[in-house]
């Protein structure tokens, strides 16, 4: 899709024709392109490439923004400074004539009486860093103030906090550039999050939804206490859901955002039904298994069908240990840095060596005499498999009560959790005999 110097500027693309180029479109609109092409139902609109940021670039703007990257600028009253006349350069300047002129047609063609305008830059929804929030969305934008939104979204690329964020992850700010999302503005009666995996604990077979009646902006900016439901993923069954106190409801008036008191009934009214989160969370396994990842996903109910604003990769999940099982049961694992007073995560030649030691020392007691069976490691810790020793019921008292003089909370959560799932742990184990020494490893 890349010009040449001959060839007009493309500088609109719409959603339906955007593909994976995140150097072009940018982290939002790359996945909305894929899920619109995947037949995902995302609200209609179109693209303001990134194109159109550098065209707005001049010399004096790009060495202001390889500034930022000093480390003078993280004294905070000199990035303010910085950060603020980046932005000002870019709300002063104006469109050029075929970028204006490609808008006002896409603008046009689409016919909507409003639109969300949403930032969408390169370096933004990666599996490593989302920056959610550290760029504007503006709702309920009229035909005629897309343009000014279109360069507030391209100023807020040097937000102090944009800039903050990208410094803290090693990004540098030259590198980064911004597209535009525009949406045709759908007023929905209930929207939130999803994530497809729990971001509290972690567990990636339980889906965890936030929800909140009308627009989902109250939810972002922390102005309403959101309900929370946590659901098994291969069934559908809500395990839990928590109703909270939503004091307001965003709802669109004149296509205008408009915020509404709610009273006490209102206020504590659950949001979505069994049904209605059993089919959210479907949704959201499919979308997770298209984009190969959790997920973290905007959501809005709209004439009781659910509709996709953005999907993202959950970058706060702990790394699933390597190698995977592959008997499709439970397993438990115990840090071994951690029973040895090294909390911290270790050098990839310590990870080596430690798998090492933990595979010799009780390969002897694996009936299949296998290498990589016993240890794992994942975000540089390395961990013991003690599942074996777990489905011998004579033992699981035994390892707990060794565990206890060592971490404790570990013992607690794993009595805990052998007791509460039992039956998962029966079964023949794969041991030649009970290592004792494993035993006193563990206490």
């Amino acid at each position: 899709m890349s010009t040449t110097e001959n060839e007009p500027k493309q500088f609109i693309v719409d959603l339906d024709a955007v593909d994976p180029e995140r150097e072009r479109f940018g982290g939002k609109g790359a996945t909305l392109g894929a899920l619109i092409e995947a037949g995902f139902n995302v609200p209609g609109g179109f693209c303001v490439t990134t194109d159109a940021y550098e065209i707005l670039l001049n010399n004096e703007v790009r060495d202001a923004i390889q500034s930022l990257d000093d480390r003078s600028a993280e004294n905070r009253t000199e990035l303010e400074r910085r950060t603020e006349e980046i932005r000002s350069s870019f709300r002063t300047r104006e469109l050029p004539d075929e970028l204006h002129s490609q808008l006002r047609e896409a603008i046009e063609t689409h016919g909507a009486a409003s639109y969300a305008v949403r930032s969408s830059a390169t370096a933004e929804d990666l599996p490593s860093a989302s920056f959610a929030g550290q760029h504007e969305t503006y709702l309920g934008v009229s035909p005629d103030d897309v343009a000014d939104r279109v360069l507030d979204c391209l100023a807020s690329l040097f937000t102090e906090r944009a800039v903050t964020y990208r410094n803290q992850n090693n990004i540098p700010n030259a590198d980064v550039a911004l597209a535009v999302v525009v949406q045709r503005m759908v007023d929905a009666e209930a929207a939130g999050v999803l994530f497809t995996a729990d971001p509290d604990s972690g567990n990636r077979t339980i889906a965890s939804v936030d929800a909140a009646f009308g627009l989902g902006e109250t939810i972002v900016a922390g102005e309403v206490e959101a309900d929370n439901a946590h659901v098994e993923k291969s069934t559908g069954e809500v395990l839990s859901y928590d109703v909270g106190t939503k004091q307001i409801r965003l709802s669109l008036e004149e296509n205008d955002p408009n915020r509404v008191t709610l009273d006490e009934t209102e206020q504590r009214a659950r949001v979505l039904s069994d049904d209605n989160l059993s089919d959210l969370v479907r949704l959201g396994v499919r979308i997770e298994s298209h984009l190969e990842s959790p997920q973290d996903i905007e959501w809005a109910l709209v004439d009781g069908e659910f509709v996709i604003l953005q999907s993202r990769p959950i970058t706060a999940l702990f790394p699933l240990p390597e190698p995977m099982p592959t008997d499709g049961r439970l397993h438990v694992y115990l840090s071994v840095g951690h029973t040895q007073a090294m909390a911290e995560a270790m050098p990839p030649l310590a990870v080596d060596l430690w798998t090492a030691v933990i595979e010799e020392m009780l390969a002897e007691f694996d009936t299949a005499g296998e290498r990589g069976r016993w240890a794992a490691h994942a975000g540089g810790r390395v961990y013991e498999d003690i599942t074996p020793f777990l489905r011998q019921s004579l033992f699981r008292g035994t390892i707990v009560t060794g565990l206890i003089s060592m971490v404790e909370h570990a013992a607690l959560g794993l009595k805990e959790l052998t007791e509460r799932r039992e039956s998962e742990f029966e079964g023949e184990s794969r041991l030649r005999s009970f290592p004792r020494s494993g035993v006193m490893r563990f206490s």
